[in-house]
């Protein structure tokens, strides 16, 4: 699927934000002393140094703005997604999203510092989703749900914290989907599982240049591609017949050097069928590529 690239003015982008946060804080949630507050004070003081020209300073923030950037990206396409049509059922999910250090370079499996940008990956699926006209459902007891080719798909998403680890996280996605099919009432459900590679293509939160805007989308496309090559044989394994497709995703931020060297935001689904799943489950993931590629 076509990489997304958001090009926006610093004032434009600040704008954004603060309207994602005024939708928290309309659900109750109070991000000042949150990760959300450290970034929305990093791009208010990008704001600040871009109207003074301080190169100096823009020098000595550009780590803790470049992470912020990255971040309020995300909360902005859930709140543009998302907000006013599912309020009630993304309450607790927003307060939980809030939480976890500002950089995911420091996240911690151990003291489960990496739940709150595990809860963002489900609402960034969702988001993906209704972006693509699909409707979600809340009443399947699932990270994601939605309603699609006339069946009900179940979500099971997952963020590894290393590559050692990625083949654990596909076994627990699809245990974890094989037990929702037992339910009765799931009994005509399909599966997928969704995987966010940014930390295992991107451990050290680096800047991806590029030439221009269409090198970073063949890059990101290329990065996606080869994971899906070298990976495969851990997800086309033969398992349950319900479980249908792999969905990857990758966000980073890269260098646009045609635009001045521009920051850039960059996002780029991947969605790869299981080969042993049938004709008409691969049909059905077929669709939902075309559909998802169009967003």
């Amino acid at each position: 699927m076509a990489g997304a690239f958001l090009s926006t003015s610093y004032e434009l982008f600040a704008a954004d934000l603060e309207r994602a946060l005024a939708w928290m804080q309309s659900l109750g949630i109070v991000y000042e002393r949150t990760r959300i507050g450290e970034y929305k004070r990093a791009i208010d003081t990008l704001i600040n140094i871009y109207e003074t020209d301080d190169e100096k300073r823009i020098q000595n923030e550009f780590s803790r703005i470049v992470t912020a950037a990255f971040e309020a990206n995300d909360l902005i396409a859930i709140h543009k997604g998302l907000a006013c049509s599912f309020d009630a059922e993304l309450r607790s999910h927003i307060g939980r999203y809030v939480k976890g250090p500002s950089n995911y370079t420091q996240e911690i499996t151990a003291t489960s510092s990496n739940a709150a940008r595990n809860i963002g990956f489900e609402l960034l699926v969702m988001t993906k989703l209704v972006s693509a006209g699909i409707d979600i459902n809340f009443e399947i007891k699932t990270d994601v749900a939605a309603h699609f080719d006339n069946r009900s798909i179940i979500f099971e998403c997952k963020r590894p914290q290393s590559l050692g680890k990625l083949g654990e996280n596909v076994k627990d996605a699809f245990r974890q989907l094989e037990t929702k099919y037992r339910n009765p009432v799931h009994v005509r459900h399909r599966g997928i599982v969704a995987i966010d590679i940014s930390k295992l293509i991107n451990p050290n939160f680096l800047l991806y240049e590029a030439q221009d805007e269409n090198s970073l989308d063949a890059g990101l496309s290329k990065l996606v591609d080869n994971f899906i090559i070298e990976h495969n044989h851990l997800w086309q394994t033969g398992r349950n017949k319900k479980t249908i497709a792999v969905l990857l995703r990758l966000s980073l931020m890269g260098i646009n050097n045609e635009r001045g060297n521009m920051l850039t935001y960059c996002q780029q689904f991947g969605l790869t069928p299981l080969n042993h799943t049938g004709e008409g489950n691969i049909t059905t993931v077929r669709a939902l590529t075309k559909v998802l590629a169009g967003t």
